[in-house]
């Protein structure tokens, strides 16, 4: 389905929603393990973000090389992953992106780990979880336990637990919540 969107995309000359298929396409293939083709996808997206000057999407384009460069895992691939999320991260920042800030985070944090300096990591976990616990917290209350319900962000809360940033305490009396529970437990009696 997205590489028909790319090819309807080129056609009608709707570029940033062509440069957005083309990164969720190298996101695709990298969850699916499949790298062979992401470095050109990548490539043609950092092309067309350059000519167009997206600057809101550069990040994710950062944050899927370093990605990249990870999955490779050769001591010049490390380091290259290390600057791809080092300049994705600046650019987030300063687009105020934070739902990609802890992403980079994270990542640095794995990349930390892998690279045996297990005090980095903690740190970059610690960071995460605080861009996490920001997020959260300008959530509403029954949205805030769902929150951290993906992987990714609650290995974050857990890999960082040590540590005083912690999960927002989620009011367990609220209406909106025992609504949002009643409808899940009917929900599993259906099924």
């Amino acid at each position: 389905a997205l590489a028909e969107a790319r090819d309807i995309f080129q056609v009608d000359s709707a570029q940033r929603s062509l440069v957005d298929t083309l990164l969720e396409l190298a996101c695709v293939a990298l969850d699916g393990g499949k790298v062979a083709d992401v470095d050109s996808l990548l490539e043609e997206a950092y092309t067309r973000l350059e000519s167009l000057g997206i600057r809101d999407l550069v990040p994710y384009y950062f944050l899927l090389r370093g990605r990249l460069e990870a999955v490779k895992k050769t001591i010049e691939t490390h380091r290259e992953a290390k600057k791809s999320f080092a300049r994705g991260l600046k650019e987030a920042e300063e687009e105020d992106l934070r739902e990609l800030t802890w992403q980079f985070h994270f990542h640095l944090a794995q990349l930390e780990e892998a690279g045996g300096d297990p005090q980095q990591s903690a740190a970059e976990h610690r960071r995460a979880s605080e861009e996490l616990h920001e997020i959260a917290t300008a959530l509403p209350p029954s949205f805030q336990r769902r929150f951290y319900e993906t992987p990714e962000r609650g290995f974050v809360v857990e890999a960082a637990g040590t540590h005083q940033v912690a999960r927002p305490q989620v009011d367990r009396n609220s209406p909106a919540l025992h609504s949002a529970a009643s409808a899940e437990e009917s929900a599993e009696r259906e099924r």
